[in-house]
Order: C-alpha cells, then sequence, then structure tokens
C-alpha cells in the first residue's frame, strides 16, 4: 500500500477562503476540524490528496463537529460550514460563526449535513438527531446498541448513514429515520475510534485514528459494498475531530460535456419536473439515469428530440448515460433541484 504523507500548510496571517466550495471545480474536496479548532480543505481526494490548507478557525471553546449544508438560517454564505458549542447549532456567515438560538441533543457530536438538513449523533445515546433550520433539533432514530455509532454522513437527497463502530456495515435511512438499506463494509479495523465519515461524488472518506493518526481513507461504492483503502496520511499539527464534505453541486452549469459529434443538449441543468433532450443526428438514441449507488432509475429512447417528465424524481444527483444509434456513450451528471 502506497502512503502519501501530506504535510501541514499552514498560513495564520490570513482566513483567504472561508466558506466552502461546492462548485464544480471544487467538488474533489473534504474539510477537516482539528482538535484545536482549526479547518483544513484537503483538495484532490479522489486521486492524491493536496496539502491541507488553512480554511478557518472557530473562536470558541471546545467546538464539536463539523459539517457543509446549505445555509438553513436565511444567512448569505449558502452553503456554508455548521458546528455545534455547547449543544447549540453555529453556521459560518462573513461576519463570523452565529448562533442559530437552536439546540440539539445534549453532548452532541459526529455532524452530517444535507441540503435541507443536519444530522448529529447523541454522544453515549443510540440516538439520531435531524435539524431543518427552523427550530431545535428533533430525534429520528434510535439504535439498541448506544456506543456503537462511530459517525454520520449525508448525501445529496438528505438521506443519511451511520456508521457502526465494528465497522462491518453502514446504515442508510431517509431524512425521517426510515431505514432504506445496508451496505457492508470491508477495509476499516474492528473497532474504530472517532474522527469522521463523509460522502462526496458516491465515495465515502473516512479519518482513523487507530492504528495510524490521521489516517484518510476512501471507501468506494459498488453495488451495497463499500471498499475503504487508505490514500494518506493528514499531518495538520494535531488531531482530526471530524471531517466535512459538500452534499451536492449547489453551482452547477449547463452540459457541454458530449462529445462534438454526439451533438447532444440535455437542459436545464439544474432542473425541476421537466427535462429536455435533442440529438442533432435524425436516428434513435437512449438515455439512462442512475442514483448516486448506480442503481438505474429510468431509461427513454427517443428520436432527435423528447422531454422527460421527472416529478417522481427526490432532489440530488444523477449520473446520466446517453448512448446513439452507433454505440457512441457519454456520461455525465445532473442535479434535481
Amino acid at each position: 500500500m502506497i502512503t502519501h504523507l501530506l504535510f501541514m500548510f499552514l498560513s495564520l496571517t490570513g482566513f483567504g477562503q472561508i466558506k466552502p466550495d461546492c462548485s464544480a471545480s471544487g467538488m474533489n474536496s473534504i474539510y477537516v476540524l482539528t482538535s484545536n479548532n482549526l479547518i483544513y480543505k484537503i483538495g484532490n481526494v479522489n486521486s492524491s490528496p493536496s496539502l491541507p490548507e488553512f480554511i478557518d478557525s472557530i473562536p470558541a471553546l471546545n467546538p464539536k463537529g463539523l459539517t457543509i449544508s446549505n445555509n438553513l438560517n436565511g444567512g448569505n454564505y449558502s452553503p456554508t460550514f455548521y458546528t455545534t458549542i455547547q449543544d447549540t447549532f453555529y453556521y459560518r456567515e462573513q461576519t463570523g460563526w452565529l448562533s442559530t438560538n437552536h439546540s440539539t441533543s445534549t453532548n452532541a457530536g459526529n455532524l452530517g449535513g444535507g441540503v435541507n438538513h443536519i444530522y448529529n449523533h447523541r454522544g453515549t445515546s443510540g440516538s439520531i438527531y435531524s435539524y431543518d433550520g427552523n427550530s431545535n433539533a428533533v430525534n429520528v432514530v434510535l439504535f439498541t446498541s448506544p456506543n456503537s455509532i462511530y459517525d454520520v454522513a449525508t448525501d445529496s437527497v438528505d438521506n443519511f448513514y451511520v456508521l457502526v463502530t465494528n465497522a462491518n456495515f453502514l446504515y442508510k435511512f431517509d431524512s425521517t429515520g426510515n431505514p432504506i438499506d445496508t451496505l457492508q463494509v470491508t477495509g476499516l479495523p474492528a473497532n474504530l475510534i472517532q474522527p469522521g465519515l463523509a460522502l462526496l461524488n458516491n465515495t465515502f472518506y473516512a479519518v482513523l485514528q487507530l492504528p495510524i493518526a490521521n489516517a484518510l481513507m476512501r471507501g468506494t461504492v459498488n453495488g451495497n459494498l463499500v471498499s475503504f483503502s487508505q490514500i494518506g496520511i493528514l499531518n495538520v499539527g494535531s488531531q482530526i475531530q471530524d471531517i466535512a464534505a459538500c452534499p451536492l453541486l449547489f453551482n452547477t452549469s449547463s452540459i457541454d460535456e458530449f462529445p462534438e459529434e454526439l451533438k447532444i443538449s440535455i437542459a436545464p441543468n439544474p432542473f425541476a419536473h421537466l427535462l429536455k433532450l435533442q440529438y442533432l443526428n435524425n436516428e434513435q438514441s437512449v438515455i439512462s439515469l442512475y442514483n448516486f449507488l448506480g442503481q438505474q432509475i429510468l431509461q427513454h429512447s427517443f428520436t432527435n428530440s423528447t422531454s422527460i417528465n421527472t416529478e417522481h424524481l427526490v432532489k440530488g444527483i444523477y449520473y446520466y448515460e446517453f448512448e446513439d444509434s452507433s454505440g457512441k456513450i457519454s456520461t455525465g451528471k445532473l442535479v434535481k433541484q
């Protein structure tokens, strides 16, 4: 196993970028919160992780957890960072870290942010709480083995995933706490010690403290199997207490990723209820849509142009595959808002 040692890159002379980059160019980055309240950005985690870049600090004693979500509290920064301080949610604005005045569970931690919800685990209990920005967080799931929860991650449609400390399974729930699926996990140690788990572009990332401190792990998804392997060691000067990632491409431009010879357009992107497709070669073609787990959820054949009603699809990221009559294929990403 080849391990990349990531040396600390720290500049305290200025904050630079103080909000997460959830544009298309920033969607291969994760963010880590250290035990001394510093936030770093780690780029290129889909290939060879970059040096840690100092982003921000949280000027408070003992903030617990870090996540990224749409701004649920009406601020100017969106998406933005969230944390908890003394069991109250705080979020990053241009003027600094602001209190939501909304509380969550006692001994809150292990945050996971989606698009419209933030989830957290309550300390030594088996409770998972959900926060939507309107009022105090509410309990949505209760695990019968309270000490088994390692961390919570969230996808682009506000489903959340609970990794247990025996590292064998990830449990998937919808935003109301209804169980959806169970994913088998390989490559993690038998008894996990926090700090964190995040989901980015159909890939899970985790940071471990044992057997190697601040080891960065990548978990690739294949059906119902998540296979983890170590991709680096994050040297940020202190222990990492949590990691976070953007749950969605918040600023997505129009599709122009097709090979020139295919001459196909798909619009709008992001879309709401209707997708319009046009293929300038007057021949039969097929468009297929897949969810983030790679499951096909739609296939449509057409000639020249067509419109697809997508009202039945939930909000989130989808992957398309376009194939023309000669077998040429193009793939890409669409976002439903």
